[in-house]
């Protein structure tokens, strides 16, 4: 209780006077961290020193110092009474606040503690025990003894020393605890040496945890700050100065770092318009001035923060993005070029194309013309030679271009634009030409040009290819209809022939709608009625017997009538289609022979004959599944399917067509050449391959009556096939006299109008009698 109080005791430590004289057990709490002054003062009476503390009434921190005065009262036997209560008061509530005390008389060799002081090393000591000066040593880590000796003998020499030390004493469950010791001495002999010390102590140990993580935080911090590859600065929000840099900020710039804190943030901007630099912002790109005037882009991201002393500043992170902008450049250049040949890609030359369109359009430009090229035979080159052949020839066809176009007759000066536009397709822009024969006699000399062979590993390789043409003078069409077109155009010149350049007319883009009808169409046809077969005889002239017929097919379209196969089956080659016709040709074909057998075996053909197409060779294992199965569901004998193949189609791929056949003829099928004469093969063809029939094209038998050349060829063939022990058939017979030439030949099979024209399934039986054997008695009663 506090008797008297003057105002600055009050005031200091925010108490009312009523609580002081109320008795204030709290506010020995609040001088908790000088006990030691209060216990001096207190054991020796009198006057004594205390502070500074750090406590106040309502809880922020007052730094009190002062002095206690214990006046004296005339009965000594009750002021020990309310010494020792004031005493223990005192002592528990230092035990309750968590500090632990200790006295110790100079050369007893033992220390007095208190409980809370063993406690906090997790010792169980008698208090009636004294602790003994070397087992207090032995507590005390080897790194910190020589600061504790040093400070306690301080003490002992000066008389108004009050140390405080924060050092290590071990646990007994074997690890450190931090603790704040503060002691004095409070008593000493006449001569000054000291007689009684007395101390507190205070674990520390979370502070202490707290602090190094601190330190161990702001060490990383710092260095991944020096260390990070990545610029960082600090900067005054306000002002906008550097307050610090590492080394990545300064490097791309060029700056030293006595410059860099001397400069604002916002000197280093290349352009004013982007608002200033340190702004607690995303990511932006912005670009920086390097010491030397030149400029280098960056990506800069910032936070907005209070240092310690209360200022607002902006940690800012910067990037040099020099690499990246560059690799974007790059990147941005190959989309725009081919990587292969170093010419323009799709993407360019279309952009070019519609800045001559609109040329064109406003009268900047008379005309302009584009040539689509094509590349003849460069997939077998590629094929039979590998794609770093054909890669290095694509290299040379550029090259070429390029050449072809700076002799050009074009006009001098003009932006003409060669283009890659995929594989082996070539784009040309021509600009400023005066006519379309200006593009027709340029596309001569490319042509030309690129007929020459080309030196690729060691060989001579040759090449030709095929161009369409598109010419605008208004500049009406965009610029993917004039591709489209000049594509439509070099189709055209490969079915001309190759090896040309055609104009794009309106008529191959009838041609091409009217070809997508009929590919849409088919693929619905397949499966219905719309498609069926006809079957032309094939008679055995010895005998006069029909020994096979070949089944043809027809489609008879609900709207658009009957088209033709020589109009839809080409279309079904380009689409794929002719895969799964064929394969329904190949099944409705046996099964028509199965139902012919069942009705009359006698008069039934003994062999069906059907025609297999390029992309069927092409897919080899589907197309032996599919003569198994067809086979097996009509329950036939392989001898009786015939597969025709053309010379044509078998020289496209010469030894895979022969495994094949030779994989065809193990199933027991029978093999005919199909046109024989038309293609290039030698007569060599004829041996090598297992084809049981060859069928002579109608273009020598309608020749027979132009001489006797014609008559020549067509006997040596016979006689030849017939050596070989094959069998020959004479195709497009329309005579008489024809039938009689080749029966005079020895020609084993003739077919054609003159003996039957292609008829529907239930007329096949019925015409062996009535119409085949009457005009086969014709010819030889002729």
């Amino acid at each position: 209780m506090f008797l008297i109080s003057n105002p600055r005791a009050r005031d200091t430590p925010g108490y009312l006077r009523s609580r002081l004289r109320a008795g204030l057990e709290s506010f020995a709490v609040a001088l908790a961290s000088c006990a030691a002054a209060m216990l001096m003062a207190i054991l020796g009476g009198g006057l004594d020193r205390f502070g500074p503390t750090d406590i106040a009434a309502a809880g922020f921190l007052a730094a009190l110092s002062g002095l206690i005065y214990f006046r004296g009262r005339t009965n000594s036997e009750r002021n020990r009474r309310e010494l020792l209560q004031q005493q223990e008061r005192l002592t528990a509530v230092i035990e309750g606040t968590g500090v632990g005390y200790w006295e110790a008389r100079v050369g007893s060799d033992r220390i007095h503690v208190s409980e809370r002081w063993s406690q906090m090393l997790g010792l169980h000591l008698d208090p009636a025990e004294p602790l003994s000066v070397e087992h207090w040593r032995s507590l005390v880590h080897p790194d910190d003894l020589p600061k504790v000796d040093t400070v306690v003998a301080e003490c002992f020499r000066n008389r108004d020393y009050v140390y405080q030390l924060d050092f290590r004493l071990r646990h007994a469950d074997g690890y450190w605890v931090w603790v704040m010791s503060r002691g004095t001495v409070i008593e000493r002999k006449p001569d000054g040496s000291p007689i009684r010390v007395v101390g507190t102590q205070l674990d520390i140990t979370a502070r202490k945890t707290a602090e190094s993580a601190l330190m161990e935080s702001e060490r990383k911090f710092r260095s991944l700050f020096e260390r990070s590859p990545v610029g960082i600065a600090l900067t005054d929000f306000r002002t906008r100065r550097f307050l610090q840099v590492n080394d990545a900020f300064l490097e791309p710039g060029g700056f030293r770092r006595e410059e860099m804190l001397t400069m604002c943030f916002d000197q280093l901007a290349a352009r004013e318009d982007g608002g200033p630099l340190n702004q607690p912002t995303g990511h932006r790109e912005r670009e920086l001035l390097r010491k030397d005037g030149t400029r280098y882009p960056v990506m800069i991201s910032g936070i907005r923060m209070k240092d310690a002393a209360g200022r607002e500043v902006v940690w800012s992170v910067v990037q040099d993005i020099s690499h990246r902008k560059a690799v974007e450049r790059e990147l941005a250049d190959a989309a725009r070029h081919d990587r292969l040949t170093g010419l323009a890609n799709r993407l360019q030359f279309m952009d070019r194309l519609k800045e001559a369109i609109d040329r064109v359009r406003t009268g900047g430009q008379k005309m302009l013309a584009v040539l689509f090229l094509d590349f003849d035979r460069f997939k077998v080159v590629n094929d039979a030679m590998g794609h770093q052949a054909g890669d290095e020839l694509l290299v040379l066809m550029a090259e070429r271009l390029r050449r072809s176009m700076r002799s050009s007759d074009a006009t001098p000066g003009s932006s003409n634009q060669i283009a890659r536009f995929g594989g082996d397709e070539f784009l040309l822009l021509l600009n400023d030409i005066e006519r379309p024969e200006d593009a027709g006699r340029i596309a001569d000399r490319l042509l030309k040009s690129l007929s020459q062979p080309y030196r690729i590993h060691g060989r001579d390789v040759h090449s030709t290819a095929s161009v369409g043409i598109v010419t605008s003078q208004t500049g009406d069409d965009d610029a993917e209809t004039i591709v489209r077109n000049a594509d439509l155009a070099m189709y055209e010149a490969k079915h001309a022939g190759r090896a040309c350049a055609v104009f794009f007319n309106d008529d191959m883009h009838t041609r091409l709608t009217r070809n997508l009808t009929i590919e849409t169409s088919l693929r619905e046809a397949l499966g219905t009625e719309q498609l069926s077969l006809v079957y032309q005889p094939i008679v055995e002239l010895d005998t006069g017997r029909r020994s096979s017929v070949e089944a043809l097919i027809r489609w008879k379209h609900p709207t658009l009538g009957a088209i033709s196969p020589g109009e839809f089956v080409p279309v079904a080659e380009e689409s794929g289609l002719i895969v799964p016709v064929g394969e329904w040709v190949m099944r409705e074909s046996c099964a028509a022979l199965a139902r012919w057998q069942k009705l009359d075996p006698d008069k039934a053909p003994r062999v069906v004959s059907v025609n297999v197409s390029r992309a069927e060779l092409a897919q080899g294992q589907r197309l032996l599944d599919g003569v198994r199965a067809a086979l097996d569901a009509a329950g036939l004998p392989p001898q009786s399917l015939q597969l025709e193949v053309t010379e044509r189609e078998v020289m496209r791929d010469p030894e895979a067509s022969l495994a094949l056949m030779h994989r065809l003829r193990e199933i027991g099928v029978r093999l005919a050449m199909d046109d024989f004469g038309t293609g290039t093969s030698s007569l060599g063809c004829l041996r090598e391959y297992p084809f049981d029939v060859i069928k002579i094209d109608r273009s020598f038998i309608n020749g027979l009556s132009a001489g006797p050349d014609t008559l020549a060829v067509i006997h040596a063939t016979i006689t030849l096939v017939e050596n070989l022990g094959k069998c020959s058939v004479g195709e497009g017979v329309e005579t008489a006299e024809q039938l009689a030439i080749l029966q005079s030949l020895g020609c084993h099979y003739a077919q054609g109008y003159f003996l039957g024209r292609p008829m529907p399934e239930s007329d096949v039986v019925e015409t062996e009698r009535t119409v085949i054997a009457p005009r086969l008695q014709l010819t030889s009663q002729g």
